[in-house]
């Protein structure tokens, strides 16, 4: 099979300058706790703006996330949280804005859909965010 060049296109030219206005997804990585029921979802190497895959699907009492990483100039990461996994609304009343732990949700604040959204941030921005759920 022999190699083809590809030449970008005019089509093209315009499409790289819609790809910067776009958010990136980081897509969780979820692992099981059997003993307490707990479970720990992780989204690794979150750059600004970056929003996480949502994780659906668990039932649980109780949540709280942390954040560890580099900021960068203006950093924050939010917790949002939706009951139909579309429309998500912050779920703590301030975004960290340095390594440490969101308060955790109770029992009766807890959506069907969970996330953190790296709402500010700069090229250096790189962060881990881990959510600990609880049945």
């Amino acid at each position: 099979m022999a190699n083809t060049t590809i030449t970008p296109s005019v089509g093209a030219i315009a499409l790289a300058g819609v790809a910067s206005a776009l958010v990136l997804t980081a897509i969780p990585t979820v692992t099981p706790y059997e003993q307490g029921g707990a479970w720990l979802v992780q989204w690794n190497a979150m750059t600004a703006p970056m929003v996480g895959a949502p994780i659906t699907g668990r039932r649980y009492a109780s949540a709280s996330m942390q954040a560890a990483g580099v900021f960068g100039s203006g950093g924050s990461v939010q917790l949002e949280g939706s009951d139909d996994a579309q429309n998500f609304v912050k779920l703590s009343p301030s975004a960290l804005t340095q390594a440490g732990l969101v308060a955790p949700l109770a029992a009766d604040g807890t959506p069907r859909a969970l996330r953190p959204n790296l709402t500010a941030g700069d090229s250096t921005s790189l962060l881990n965010v881990s959510l600990w759920l609880r049945d």
